[in-house]
């Protein structure tokens, strides 16, 4: 009863039920998963988290408890430790979709797109048609169209001080000044170096 309870997104009357369980058998995994699914659902993040790791003494490759506290990790953006659980997981369940949904999330989160993609790659392979999964493609697709620009942008600036460079090198020749022909020089080699590297991340990108 206390199952149906949670999945009818009534976790307070099902914490009842988990207690009354918990209280003849003290060490019920599926009651202690439960009543912690039912405290994270309240928001009572550290109550839950507890309740988890009592499973995880229990039976330290409990998926469930691992997917549970990394969604709590997630909403308190602890990304890093989210990620961490997800990857547990993968180890004992590679296509698992919450895990590979999640991890990808979490890699998005930080900044790592390429990574993201892989994992993402997998994701679609397993469950192509989940919404979740269609959710995560436009995120995925965004964060790329982001990158895009940031780099048109960086490789715009790049160009502008290279002409902005030329314009001084003519004033230099003009002038003679050799001091300031040396640092231009240096100026001018770094810009190009830079630019180059722009150049390749945009073509394998």
């Amino acid at each position: 009863k206390a199952t149906a309870l949670n999945n009818l997104n009534k976790p307070l009357d099902a914490l009842v039920y988990w207690d009354e369980l918990l209280e003849l058998q003290p060490n019920n995994i599926d009651g202690l998963d439960g009543k912690a699914d039912s405290l994270r659902t309240l928001k009572r993040s550290d109550e839950s988290l507890e309740t988890y790791n009592q499973v995880l003494e229990l039976e330290p490759n409990h998926v469930g408890a691992l997917n549970g506290m990394a969604m709590i990790m997630m909403t308190q953006s602890k990304y890093v430790k989210a990620l961490e659980n997800y990857d547990k997981i993968l180890e004992i369940e590679p296509d698992n979709t919450d895990a590979l949904s999640g991890k990808t999330s979490m890699l998005l989160k930080l900044g790592k797109i390429d990574e993201a993609s892989i994992i993402f790659e997998k994701l679609m392979e397993v469950d192509p048609s989940n919404t979740q999964t269609l959710n995560l493609k436009k995120s995925l697709d965004d964060q790329n169209i982001h990158r895009s620009l940031d780099i048109v942008i960086i490789i715009s600036f790049v160009a502008s001080i290279t002409s902005i460079i030329s314009i001084i090198w003519d004033y230099v020749r003009r002038n003679e000044n050799k001091n300031l022909e040396k640092k231009l020089r240096l100026l001018e080699e770094k810009s190009q170096d830079i630019y180059e590297k722009i150049q390749q991340l945009s073509e394998n990108k």
